[in-house]
C-alpha cells in the first residue's frame, strides 16, 4: 500500500461533551427547546420557537485536512448573523403523536433543517422524517442550546457539523424508579439512514444502532452512550483539491467521487453534580471512523485522483463546565487525527489534495464564559482558543450573542 507521505499518530483518548442544559440522553426532540417529546403529556406547549446566532471572529473558519471534505456551515470573518432557527412543533396527545419542522438559516445557505413526526406507544416510540440524528452527545441540539460556541473538530471534520438527515428511527425507553439506587433511564434505538448529507450521486443506505443509560441519585448524575453507524454510499461528490469553505461540491460541481464504505463508532460518559454553587458537569466522548473504497475524478478533470482508499480517522475532547441561573463557564480539551492510506495510486495529483494533511494532530483549548443578559431569552458567549500544535489555525476569539422567544 503506498500512503500519502504525511501520516498522523493515532491519539486514542475517551472525550466530552457539553451543554446548558440536560443530558441530551434524555432528550425526545432535536431541538433542545422541545425535550419532552411533544405528544408524551398533556401539558400546554408553545408551538412556535425563533432562535438567533449573531457573532464575531477576526479570521474564518478553516477546512480541516486529512478527511473526505463536507459541505458544512463554516463562518466567515466578521460580524454577521452565524444561525438562525424558526420552528414549529405539534402534538396530539390522545393519539402519542407530535412532530416539528425547523428551518435554519446558516451564514451562507438556508435549508429545512428537521421536517419529522412521531408516535409514541408505551414505551415505544417511531420517528421518521428529516431530523437531527442521535449520534454523540451534541448532535441533536442546535447552536443556541450548546454551551461552547462551535462543535468539537472532530463533529466539523466527520459529520460536517450539524448532521440533519432523512431517518426512519425505532426507540425504546425504560425509566426504573429504586430507593436505594435512585432513577433509572435505558434507551436504545434503531436507525435506517439517508446519504444525502455526504452529497451522493446514487442511493445510499445507512444504518445505526443507539443505546444510553443515565442513573440520578440525589445531586449526581451518570450517562454512558454508544452509537454504532455504517454506511455504503454511490458517488459521494467532493472537491478534493480546494480548501475554500466557500466552494461547494453538490450535483455537477463535483470534481471528485468516492464510492465506499463507512464504518462508525461513538462513545461517551458524562457525570453531573448540582449543588448550591450552580451545576457542575464532566463530560466524555470519542470517534472513530474507517472509510473504505474507490475515489475517482468526475469527466474533464484536469487531476486524476483514482486510487483505492482507506482512511482511519478519530477524535476526543473533554471539557468541564459549571453554570446557574445567569453565568456559565467551561473548559474544553480537544484533538482530532487521521491515518491517509492510497493503494493503485494513477499518479501524483493526490499528494496535493486536501488529504494531505501536517505532521501533528489538531489539538485546542477552548475557553468560555457565557452571561444571561436581563432581557429574556437573551445571552452572551465569548471563547478563547488556544492551539495546542500549530496544526489547524482557528480563530483566536469568537463572540456571540444569541436570543430565543417562543411565542
Amino acid at each position: 500500500m503506498t500512503a500519502l507521505p504525511i501520516r498522523l499518530n493515532n491519539l486514542r483518548c475517551l472525550v466530552a461533551a457539553s451543554s446548558l442544559m440536560v443530558l441530551p440522553v434524555l432528550a425526545d426532540s432535536g431541538h433542545q427547546h422541545e425535550t419532552a417529546a411533544a405528544g408524551e403529556t398533556g401539558q400546554d406547549r408553545t408551538l412556535w420557537q425563533l432562535d438567533v446566532v449573531m457573532g464575531y471572529q477576526k479570521t474564518a473558519t478553516p477546512r480541516i485536512a486529512g478527511f473526505l471534505p463536507y459541505d458544512g456551515h463554516y463562518r466567515s470573518a466578521g460580524f454577521g448573523l452565524q444561525h438562525l432557527d424558526i420552528g414549529r412543533s405539534f402534538r396530539l396527545p390522545d393519539q402519542g403523536v407530535y412532530g416539528q419542522v425547523v428551518v435554519s438559516r446558516h451564514s451562507s445557505s438556508t435549508d429545512i433543517h428537521e421536517a419529522w413526526i412521531g408516535h409514541r406507544s408505551g414505551a415505544w416510540q417511531l420517528q421518521a422524517g428529516q431530523q437531527l440524528v442521535d449520534l454523540g452527545w451534541l448532535n441533536r441540539l442546535h447552536s443556541h442550546d450548546r454551551l461552547f460556541v462551535d462543535l468539537p473538530l472532530m463533529y466539523q471534520a466527520m459529520w460536517g457539523g450539524e448532521w440533519s438527515e432523512a431517518e426512519v428511527r425505532l426507540g425504546y425507553q425504560r425509566l426504573d424508579l429504586d430507593s436505594n439506587s435512585g432513577l433509572w433511564q435505558w434507551h436504545s434505538a434503531l436507525s435506517l439512514l439517508g446519504t444525502s448529507q455526504m452529497n451522493t450521486a446514487r442511493d445510499g443506505v445507512a444504518a445505526m444502532v443507539t443505546t444510553a443509560v443515565s442513573a440520578r441519585y440525589g445531586q449526581w448524575q451518570h450517562a454512558i452512550k454508544l452509537d454504532v453507524y455504517g454506511a455504503e454510499v454511490g458517488q459521494r461528490g467532493m472537491q478534493l483539491f480546494s480548501t475554500s469553505t466557500a466552494t461547494h461540491s453538490h450535483g455537477s460541481t463535483a470534481t471528485e467521487y468516492f464510492d465506499g464504505g463507512i464504518g462508525h463508532i461513538a462513545m461517551g460518559l458524562s457525570s453531573e453534580w448540582d449543588n448550591t454553587w450552580g451545576r457542575w458537569r464532566l463530560q466524555g466522548e470519542y470517534q472513530q471512523r474507517q472509510e473504505k473504497g474507490d475515489l475517482s475524478s468526475a469527466a474533464g478533470q484536469t487531476t486524476d485522483a483514482s486510487a483505492v482508499l482507506d482512511l482511519r480517522s478519530w477524535g476526543s475532547y473533554l471539557d468541564l463546565s459549571w453554570q446557574q441561573s445567569r453565568l456559565a463557564a467551561g473548559v474544553r480539551w480537544q484533538t482530532l487525527g487521521s491515518d491517509v492510506g492510497l493503494s493503485r495510486v494513477s499518479g501524483d495529483d493526490l499528494a496535493d489534495s486536501i488529504l494531505n494533511h501536517q505532521s501533528r494532530s489538531p489539538s485546542y483549548l477552548n475557553m468560555l464564559i457565557a452571561w444571561r443578559l436581563p432581557w429574556q431569552g437573551s445571552k452572551l458567549r465569548l471563547q478563547y482558543n488556544v492551539p495546542l500544535t500549530d496544526a489547524l489555525a482557528l480563530p483566536r476569539i469568537q463572540l456571540q450573542w444569541l436570543y430565543s422567544v417562543a411565542f
